[in-house]
């Protein structure tokens, strides 16, 4: 099972920008960092906004479907379901939740593809989308400080909600892309390293490890599940450097650009496939 789960992945990542690092005073890392995520901001479309994240309500601006083995539809489920979660996922079987990256959501064609993949090759799991779309339009900058602490913490209180009901969390896999692979592994991170599989594709380098690298406690480290996979395609870039995976997948050594890959413009950034 875990075999299948491995091979059904795809990259999702920005176009890959090179920043400088070097060791530095505090006042001139926080001057550099608001630098590199000025830049980030001033590559998307559309722009992303200053402003709104006190606006933001968590239990209704992150929402996780799920659709059951065999099941026709993704349903909602969320931390008031209380027991009736138990009629949306089965608890028999495996679950994989697959968080979508910064200025994304969900519904974009290729998580809806990975899904569906998920279901075809590994038929016997459920699978969730976890959708952050309302914090995902805000800038980089407020993104990675404070909605990726924020999201992870939501994801791993449903994950706790999964527990009570004796889910076990063993059986937890969770998919993330860019900013969404460092939610993933504070995910992880919040639940001490119990859940089954982290796969973490390009998670985002600018503010976790570039310019400066905060740590283990506020980013993805191979600790935070019992299997981290990580697949890099921009190191040193956009994404992490470091080789801080259970596994790292390095085609092409990790770095841009990649070869034979087909490219789409997306929001300012690329979607590679291999």
């Amino acid at each position: 099972m875990m075999d299948l789960m491995r091979t059904a992945t795809a990259i999702v990542v920005l176009s890959c920008i090179s920043f400088a690092g070097g060791t530095l005073l505090s006042s001139a890392e926080h001057l550099t960092e608001a630098i590199v995520a000025s830049f980030l901001d001033s590559i998307v479309q559309p722009p992303p906004r200053p402003t709104g994240f006190e606006e933001l309500v968590p239990e209704q601006s992150i929402r996780i479907n799920c659709i059951r083995p065999g099941g026709q539809f993704f349903q909602q489920v969320s931390l008031a379901d209380g027991a009736n979660i138990q009629h949306k996922i089965d608890f028999s079987r495996p679950i994989t939740i697959i968080t979508h990256g910064w200025t994304e959501n969900s519904n974009l064609t290729q998580y809806q593809q990975m899904a569906e993949r998920f279901r075809r090759f590994v038929p016997d799991i459920n699978v969730c989308l976890l959708d952050w779309q309302p914090y995902a339009t805000l800038t980089y900058q407020v993104a990675a400080r404070q909605v990726v602490p924020l999201v992870a913490e939501h994801q791993s209180k449903f994950l706790l909600l999964l527990a009570r009901f004796h889910y076990a969390l063993e059986k937890v896999s969770l998919v993330g892309f860019s900013l969404g692979g460092q939610i993933v592994g504070l995910t992880g991170k919040a639940l001490g390293g119990r859940i089954g599989a982290i796969f973490a594709l390009d998670p985002a380098g600018p503010l976790f490890t570039i310019p400066r690298d905060v740590g283990p406690r506020s980013r993805l480290t191979r600790n935070d599940a019992k299997y981290v996979q990580v697949i890099a395609t921009c190191r040193y870039e956009l994404g992490v450097g470091q080789l801080i995976g259970t596994q790292n997948f390095l085609p092409n050594g990790g770095f841009h650009p990649q070869r034979s890959c087909v490219s789409l413009t997306v929001t300012g950034g690329e979607i590679r496939e291999f």
